[in-house]
């Protein structure tokens, strides 16, 4: 299920970038479980897809407390996630026949389930650096 690996990557985001303080679905829960979840979000950087999806299922299963908000925040992250793709799609089709392969086969790397989280950012970044520079600068102008 990609919409829980979907929030975990927010969530670590959102956490590398500083104290911003916890996710909705963690508003009013007790320190431990806050400090116990930031915990665990450091680890899934060499965790596979499945391997987050089931920390995150065994966590929200250890503390119901957080679950319907939780269920809440995941459902609000598969709404954003599904818009966000329907634009990438829309972005995508505008872009040269060079810089749709090249998005074709980064997506191809951020969806391959084997790979942990740091595999997929560092092979991402290795082919994205192997590209020309037009279709680098290309992409980049698309995501802006």
């Amino acid at each position: 299920m990609k919409v829980l690996t979907a929030v975990a990557a927010v969530i670590a985001v959102a956490l590398a970038q500083g104290p911003p303080g916890p996710p909705p679905f963690l508003d009013g829960a007790p320190k431990a479980t806050v400090d116990s979840w930031n915990k665990l979000v450091q680890t899934f950087g060499a965790d596979t897809e499945s391997q987050i999806n089931d920390a995150v299922n065994g966590f929200i299963g250890q503390h119901p407390e957080i679950k319907d908000k939780f269920e809440a925040f995941k459902k609000q992250v598969l709404a954003d996630q599904k818009a966000a793709e329907q634009a990438h799609k829309a972005k995508v089709a505008t872009l040269s026949a060079g810089a749709q392969a090249a998005d074709a086969k980064l997506e191809a790397i951020a969806d391959n389930a084997a790979l942990t989280q740091d595999q997929k950012q560092q092979q991402i970044a290795a082919a994205f650096q192997a590209l020309p520079k037009n279709v680098q600068d290309e992409l980049k102008s698309a995501s802006q």
